[in-house]
Order: structure tokens, then C-alpha cells, then sequence
């Protein structure tokens, strides 16, 4: 008898046609072990076992489980194979029938799609803005990746796999995910066979793995159509090609140059004719509560260059800003007017940021987004372009349509973009016509460490533009309210920040009736800092709280005096050694046992009312009397309110809409 021959994973994994990491999951549920393990931890297998792995392989196709392979494998017998078998049969002459009813379907739709891609082809031919040329194209940097499927669902997921491994180390493109084309698929009529797709990059990525597209001479054709005439595209640079006597590459390139819309292509998604309606579906259940609000409200813009490391918005919507014209949202704004329910009233007029209205800065237009550079963190970039004249002129133009009583601006605005403008042109139309008494801004927290791990601005600017907002609403005559939107636990924010936000509540007497918990949304940098306990931009690690229980502590403390929080907060100053902070010393911010009655405030004057101190305000003759949210509202400190409100139970605030940031 010979000596047995070993074969390390990859080998025999080459041999059977799968995967090492398919190996490994069959051997990790015992399904299919290796003969034999080093000592170093390495996998052998032996050439007998390669009828078992065709047996699984057999099984797989015929739909079986993996837990029910293990279990036939484990009592292996011909009468129990012969049963399956004859089941299998059955579910197959079912699926034979389905599959040719699909055949007669999918014949029909050929016929349609051959005349389609007849009528893109001879559209492309007379297209004289798309032509075919050769191009010098510069070295190039591709970090691939491959998918076994071209399902597109098993492709997406392979692109966000592929993201997230450039993310984590701080790699980010300015170019959109790319396609690679093998001619012998192209030439079997597979124009859609999209398997292997890369990430451009204009200089070498760090710590990743990538292949260099040289620097030469390429055959490039500019495509703008439907999926349909992709084919007739490519029959286009054969041809091409063919006449002019080229040799071509095995290789083709797709690249998707999803540019920025124009104001022209945003009027037009804008002027279709939606119905403007919730589905009648709902109607039965009394309608979608919120939809009155966003029923009358219009969108402005789409893009954002704010930044926010947890934001995926401009991932899927761009950094670069695009918008309307004046004419698309007066018209928006007119039918408004004719709808039977509409009171007068536009509740906004924004988007992901109100006040952003233009591209960043002109060099976007030319060359893109900067790669490594934020455009207002840490601080605005010098080419920032800081404007709010067009916005206030559309604001304006609103205003005047009849039968428009008041706009208001309730998706909130960017508060650092505002203090870049030494112009007080625009806050003062701010306080003085479109807030309905609170204005919503996101400084998100109040600690240095913590912002700048938001990628948020430090929280001087913040103080700075709460000062501007109070002196410009005393000009006006106004007494609102900031509304600050705020985050518990994000990657950065030990208990030490989070009970510094809870005392910088306690200074300014307000208690938010909204807290967001963060959570990783994916290809943010926030979430690779969340998985990776790293930051991405300087690789040097980072406190990420995960535990649910300090997180409840965090989320907890910025509403320390609702009462159902009093065991976590007091939990979290006993154990970060804040015991000063528990009493009924005004500093303090819960009492030392849960009062029955009221939200706790820590100081003598323990609130009795119901609603408490997270309302702020007073109500005189039945009339709100706002106060200003500020660090200066200190004589309005949290629990003191007029005997009129603590009998009625009412204040001056309202319930915050949805998040912007």
C-alpha cells in the first residue's frame, strides 16, 4: 500500500472546484472534516475524499440541506438515496414545467428587447455627442473584487464588501465603482455579466491589495441610455474597431460616471405627476400621522458637503449639491395652494441641509470632490463658497405667491455654514419669518474629543452662533428656541463625555424630548470605527462604547430627570465617582432617592408637575411665552415654572420633527 498523499486546502479545493472558505465552513459543522491537521493549525485532505465531496456537491444540487447531508453521510445507505431520488424527481418535473413557462415568457420579452436594442443602435449611430475615439488615459490604481454570481443582489453585496475593506483603511474614491468585461463573454452575447468590478484610484491606496491599469491608449465610447442598448454600445466599438483596424484588448472597462444633476434634470424628476397622495391603503387606518406635515413641504435640494463621519448621506446622494430652480419649486408651491386641506401653511422648504444651495466650492464642478479633505471640517475650507443670497431670494418669491400665509424651515439648518457668513442677512430672515417658534440644529454633543470623531465642528462655534441667534432675535423682537438635536455612545464618547453633556443640559435648564442612540449605518467612517475600534483617518484607536448597558447609561443621562432614567443615571455617576452630582444642590442633577412626583431636577426646587421642567416656557392668558434656549435662559432654570403652567400642565415647546443634520 503507498503512502497517503495530503493536500493542503487551496489544492484541494482547486481540484474540486470550491472555495478554501466553503472548506472550512463543511469543516467548522462537521460536515466535512479534513484527514489531517498540523500542528500549525493547517488543514490536509486526502485524494479518497474527493468522491465524498462529490456526493455533497450532488446532494447541494438536488436542494438538500447541510444539516440533512451531515445526517445521510453520517447512515449512509442505498435504499435511503433511492427514496430521495424518487422525491427529487418529482420537484423536478415541477420545476421543468415552471421553467418552460418562464422559456415561453422569456421569449417574449427577447422580441421586445431585440426591436429595443434595434432602435438604441440606430440611435447611437446618429448620435453625434457620444462618438467613439481613442483616449490617452493616465495609471490608474484598482482595488477588485469578485462575485460568483451575477445576481444582483450577490453583486451589491459583494460592492459594499469592497467599500468597507477600502474604508477601513481610509482609502475613499472619487470615482463610482467600475465594471471589468471579458470579451469571450461579450462575444457570446452576455452584455450584462457584471462579475468583476474595482474601485478607481489616482495614486497608490494604502494597505490594500491592487492592480495597476497602465497608463496607455483606449478605446472609449460615452453611453447615456437604458440598460436595453448596452449592447448596441459595444456592437458599436467592435465596429469601430473593425474599420479602423484595431487590435483590441481581452479586457473591457466600464465605468459609471453618475455625475451630479443638473437644475434641469431635477425640475424634471420633480414635474412628474405624482399623486401627492399616501396610498390609499392606509387610509383605512386613519392615514400615515406624519404625512400631513411632509404633504406640505418641498424639497430644494439633494447632496450635502457637511460630512458627518455617521452620515451615509452622501453616499447615496453625493457631496456635491444639487438643486432646483426657483420656477420647479413656485410651481410645487402653487399646487399646494389648490389642494383642499392645505391651510396656508408651508412647513418647509429644504433637504438634507436647508441652506445649501450651491456646490461647495466651483473647483466640484471641474474636478470632483477633494479626496481627503472635508469642505467645513475641522474648519470651512478656504474655496468654500459662502452664499445665502439665492436662498433667501426663493424664500422671498414664496412668501409672496397668494394664498401662502407662512414658509417655514423645519429640516433645519448647518449652524457652522451660517457662521461662515458675516452677512446677517440670512439669519435675520431666519428668525424674523421662518421659525415656528423653535429652530432645529445638530451639534450633536459638546465635547471637543467627541466632535471631532463626529467630524463635527468644535463646540465653540456652536456657543458662538447661540449667541448670534440671541442677540439677532432680540433685534427682531423674538423670544425661540434652539432645538438641539444630540448623540449618546457614538465611537469616542466615554461615560466621562457623556455626563459633561448631561451637565451642560442641567446648565441650560433643558431636557430633550428626542435622543438618537448611534448606530452604525454602513460605509460611514463612524461604523468603521464602531467595528474596527480604529479611526480610519490617523489609524490610531478610539473608544467605542458596545455594551448595551452603557449605552442605555449614555442615552440615560442626556434625559437625566425623566424618572424612569433615575436608576441608570445614578448607577452611571456612582460608578464614573460623580457622587456630587447626586443631592439637592442646584449643580446636581438627580436627588439622592426617586421622587414620586415630577421629573427629577437636583436642585431645592424638586418640579411637581406632571409635564416638568424637559418643557420649558410658561403659559400666561392662555398664550405661549417662549423662552430662549441659550445659555442665557439661566433664570429659567430646569423646575422652576409659574403656578399658570403647573396647573395647566402646558408649555412653551413642542414635540422636534425628524433629525438633519
Amino acid at each position: 500500500m503507498g503512502k497517503q498523499e495530503y493536500l493542503s486546502a487551496g489544492r484541494f479545493a482547486a481540484l474540486v472546484g470550491t472555495t478554501k472558505e466553503t472548506l472550512f465552513h463543511y469543516d467548522e459543522i462537521g460536515l466535512f472534516v479534513p484527514k489531517r491537521r498540523g500542528t500549525n493549525g493547517y488543514r490536509y485532505y486526502a485524494m479518497d475524499q474527493i468522491e465524498t465531496f462529490d456526493v455533497i456537491g450532488m446532494l447541494r444540487e438536488l436542494g438538500m440541506p447541510l444539516a440533512e447531508i451531515r445526517n445521510y453521510l453520517e447512515q449512509r445507505s442505498p435504499e435511503k438515496f433511492g427514496v430521495l431520488l424518487e422525491q427529487e424527481e418529482k420537484v423536478v418535473r415541477e420545476k421543468m414545467q415552471r421553467l418552460r413557462e418562464m422559456q415561453r415568457w422569456i421569449g417574449e420579452k427577447k422580441r421586445f428587447l431585440v426591436q429595443a436594442s434595434a432602435e438604441c443602435r440606430e440611435a447611437f449611430e446618429k448620435d453625434p455627442f457620444c462618438p467613439v475615439g481613442i483616449h490617452t488615459l493616465p495609471l490608474q490604481y484598482l482595488v477588485t473584487n469578485h462575485s460568483e454570481s451575477a445576481d444582483n443582489l450577490a453583486v451589491n453585496q459583494k460592492i459594499g464588501e469592497l467599500y468597507a475593506y477600502c474604508g477601513q483603511y481610509g482609502n475613499r474614491s472619487s470615482y463610482n465603482v467600475g465594471f471589468v468585461q471579458k470579451r469571450e463573454t461579450l462575444e457570446t452575447g452576455n452584455f450584462l455579466d457584471y462579475r468583476d468590478f474595482y474601485l478607481i484610484f489616482d495614486r497608490v491606496p494604502a494597505k490594500v491589495r491592487y492592480t495597476v491599469r497602465p497608463e496607455g491608449e483606449y478605446l472609449c465610447y460615452y453611453y447615456k441610455g437604458p440598460w436595453q442598448g448596452i449592447e448596441a454600445a459595444y456592437r458599436k466599438l467592435f465596429w469601430y474597431a473593425t474599420e479602423q483596424k484595431l487590435l483590441l484588448d481581452d479586457r473591457f472597462y466600464e465605468e459609471y460616471m453618475v455625475d451630479a444633476l443638473t437644475s434641469q434634470e431635477m425640475d424634471d424628476v420633480y414635474a412628474l405627476p405624482y399623486m401627492r397622495d399616501e396610498h390609499p391603503v392606509y387610509k383605512k387606518d386613519g392615514g400615515i400621522p406624519a404625512f400631513g406635515e411632509i404633504k406640505f413641504s418641498i424639497s430644494n435640494n439633494r447632496g450635502c458637503f457637511g460630512g458627518c463621519s455617521f452620515c451615509a448621506l452622501t453616499f447615496h446622494q453625493g457631496r456635491i449639491v444639487q438643486v432646483r430652480s426657483h420656477e420647479s419649486i413656485l410651481e410645487e408651491a402653487r399646487q399646494m395652494t389648490q389642494e383642499e386641506d392645505f391651510k396656508g401653511y408651508i412647513y418647509d422648504v429644504g433637504g438634507p441641509t436647508a441652506n445649501f444651495r450651491f456646490p461647495s466650492c466651483k473647483k466640484q464642478l471641474t474636478y470632483g470632490v477633494c479626496q481627503n479633505k472635508q469642505c467645513l471640517f475641522p474648519e470651512p475650507c478656504k474655496n468654500l463658497t459662502v452664499d445665502h443670497k439665492d436662498y433667501i431670494k426663493l424664500m422671498r418669491e414664496i412668501r409672496e405667491l397668494p394664498g401662502i400665509k407662512k414658509v417655514f424651515i423645519r429640516s433645519g439648518i448647518r449652524f457652522d455654514y451660517c457662521m461662515a457668513d458675516d452677512d446677517d442677512t440670512f439669519m435675520n430672515e431666519l428668525c424674523k419669518h421662518y421659525i415656528s417658534g423653535q429652530l432645529r440644529v445638530a451639534p450633536e454633543h459638546i465635547s471637543d474629543n467627541v466632535l471631532k470623531y463626529m467630524g463635527k465642528p468644535e463646540n465653540k462655534v456652536y456657543e458662538a452662533f447661540l449667541k448670534r441667534y440671541a442677540r439677532i432675535n432680540k433685534k427682531t423682537g423674538k423670544e425661540q428656541f434652539v432645538v438641539p438635536y444630540l448623540m449618546s455612545s457614538h465611537p469616542g464618547s466615554t461615560m466621562k463625555e457623556a455626563i459633561e453633556l448631561a451637565e451642560h443640559l442641567r446648565d441650560l435648564g433643558y431636557m430633550p424630548e428626542q435622543v438618537q442612540d448611534f448606530y452604525p449605518t454602513p460605509s460611514t467612517i463612524s461604523t468603521c470605527m464602531y467595528y474596527t475600534g480604529v479611526d480610519p483617518r490617523n489609524m490610531k484607536p478610539v473608544y467605542v462604547p458596545k455594551n448595551p448597558h452603557e449605552k442605555a447609561m449614555q442615552r440615560a443621562l442626556i434625559q437625566y430627570r425623566n424618572p424612569e432614567n433615575y436608576e441608570l443615571v445614578k448607577e452611571a455617576l456612582l460608578k464614573n465617582h460623580r457622587e456630587d452630582l447626586i443631592g439637592f444642590d442646584r449643580h446636581c442633577l438627580i436627588p439622592p432617592r426617586p421622587m414620586k412626583n415630577g421629573y427629577h431636577t437636583g436642585g431645592t426646587n424638586q418640579g411637581n408637575s406632571k409635564q416638568g421642567s424637559p418643557k420649558q416656557g410658561s403659559q400666561k392668558k392662555g398664550k405661549y411665552t417662549i423662552t430662549q434656549n441659550t445659555r442665557t435662559s439661566r433664570q429659567h432654570p430646569a423646575g422652576q415654572k409659574s403656578a399658570d403652567n403647573r396647573k395647566s400642565g402646558r408649555s412653551g415647546t413642542r414635540k422636534a420633527g425628524g433629525r438633519k443634520r
